[in-house]
């Protein structure tokens, strides 16, 4: 496990959540230059209706996709604390290379004695309260298609 990778992928996924409004934004010009050219007939009223709800399923969208960013941050943060309290936790002399901060310093020898250095944050997570941990299936479990397999990643739950 790589939690600076997985608090990267978090930071990613957060910034294109950030760049989807813009894109909505982008989509609906189009569209509401249809419905300008269909002033008075009820496909206009339909298109301009349609549109407006497929923007706002695209925004929820991105609140969900900017969420999840923020669980996988937190989730890299969780793991890297509890990755350093087993270490502190070892007794003795430490054995083989400690885990080294994302900042590439490595933190100083330990020599049986307690480390001063606290490990590096990985990133702040926004203030809200986290997601309910996703069960992962177990191997035997098989989902009913590959798209859900997918969908399962994005909604953070299993069957």
């Amino acid at each position: 496990m790589d939690p600076y990778g997985l608090a990267k992928v978090g930071r990613h996924t957060q910034e294109v959540a950030a760049a989807m409004p813009a894109e909505i934004v982008r989509m609906q010009g189009p569209s509401e230059e249809a419905v300008g050219g269909l002033s008075g007939w009820r496909t206009g009223r339909a298109l301009a209706e349609c549109t407006e709800s497929w923007a706002g399923c695209l925004r929820a969208l991105a609140a969900e996709v900017d969420a999840n960013g923020a669980n996988l941050i937190t989730t890299a943060q969780n793991y890297a604390a509890a990755d350093a309290a087993a270490h502190e936790a070892l007794p003795g002399p430490s054995y083989g290379a400690p885990p080294v901060p994302h900042n590439g310093t490595p933190p100083e020898p330990r020599n049986g004695t307690p480390s001063a250095q606290a490990p590096a944050p990985l990133a702040q997570a926004p203030a809200q309260a986290p997601a309910p941990a996703a069960r992962i299936p177990a191997p035997h479990e098989q989902l009913a298609a590959p798209h859900e397999q997918a969908a399962v990643g994005l909604r953070g739950g299993g069957h």
